[in-house]
């Protein structure tokens, strides 16, 4: 006749000794807590309300003075504001019209100019030396001159945006 023994009487103890674990491993109450607040989003989440906190508080209590650091409600109160009144999308269409035109420009000219260089041999030889100088300039490098030319208008927002995509879509064309 077999007699079988259980996991738990056989160790003399917890589920967790039979397992092969002390008892001082077995999961408690606040470890679980702490799996679930750094193996999840929920830490993210509350460094970015403490954070907020922290701004707001700032302000309230006087640690920072400045016009330039408005408490997070004003922050806030302008953003309901002027999604009320209609002038903020106002604002982020014609922003993403200006992106768009000058993604456009800069797609359309890179995809040329990486033709033409592909397709032409003596095309190659004199256009891609150019290129690869204008391609190492930086897009802040150029703004500065760039200012004297266009102005501070939408025409010098659309040509940084196209020299900073010209040569990423000449390059993979």
């Amino acid at each position: 006749m077999m007699t079988t023994v259980s996991a738990t009487s056989a160790s003399g103890g917890s589920p967790a000794m039979a397992a092969g674990m002390s008892a001082s491993f077995a999961p408690t109450p606040a470890r679980r807590f702490s799996a679930l607040f750094w193996d999840t989003r929920l830490s993210g989440v509350c460094l970015v309300v403490g954070l907020l906190a922290l701004w707001e508080s700032s302000v309230q209590f006087g640690w920072v003075q400045s016009l330039n650091w408005p408490a997070f409600s004003a922050v806030m109160t302008a953003l309901y504001r002027n999604m009320a009144s209609g002038e903020l999308e106002t604002v982020i269409g014609s922003t993403l019209w200006v992106m768009a035109r000058g993604y456009v420009l800069g797609c359309g000219l890179g995809i040329v100019v990486g033709f033409a260089i592909a397709l032409s041999r003596p095309v190659r030889a004199t256009v891609e030396p150019s290129v690869d100088i204008l391609r190492t300039i930086p897009a802040t490098a150029i703004i500065p001159p760039l200012i004297f030319i266009f102005g501070l208008g939408d025409s010098l927002k659309i040509f940084s945006i196209a020299f900073a995509i010209i040569f990423r879509s000449e390059e993979h064309t």
